[in-house]
């Protein structure tokens, strides 16, 4: 999925800029003569999914119960899609349960958002 997002992000600066499709332009000079130093889009949706993840958390309501699997649901017969609170382990490399307990730790949680986003 992050290969889709930073490509579209591509797409979106070469329609900003009014640059053709057709013309050999790298993706470093699109980066250039835009401003930006490195692609912020991916980043910026990271953050509104963590943003996400934490308010959900922080209420005992059917979206937590939901999230984090409680409540089980009808499995699809094809290959099974990646779920939200497995996408994010993987995005911290920790497990399930060191996910869902470090939410709860406000400091910690907002450290390792912290680093995340930086690198």
């Amino acid at each position: 999925m992050e290969k889709e997002i930073n490509a579209a992000e591509m797409r979106f600066l070469r329609r900003f800029m009014k640059i053709s499709g057709t013309s050999h332009t790298s993706n470093e000079d699109v980066l250039k003569q835009s401003g930006y130093e490195k692609r912020k889009l991916l980043q910026i949706i990271r953050r509104g999914q963590l943003k996400f993840f934490d308010h959900i958390m922080r209420n005992e309501r059917m979206e937590n119960l939901t999230t984090t699997g409680k409540i089980a649901e009808k499995r699809d017969r094809c290959q099974q899609r990646i779920t939200f609170v497995k996408s994010l382990c993987h995005l911290f490399n920790i497990t399930q349960f060191q996910l869902l307990q470090s939410v709860e730790d406000r400091v910690l949680w907002r450290s390792m958002v912290a680093n995340v986003l930086k690198g």
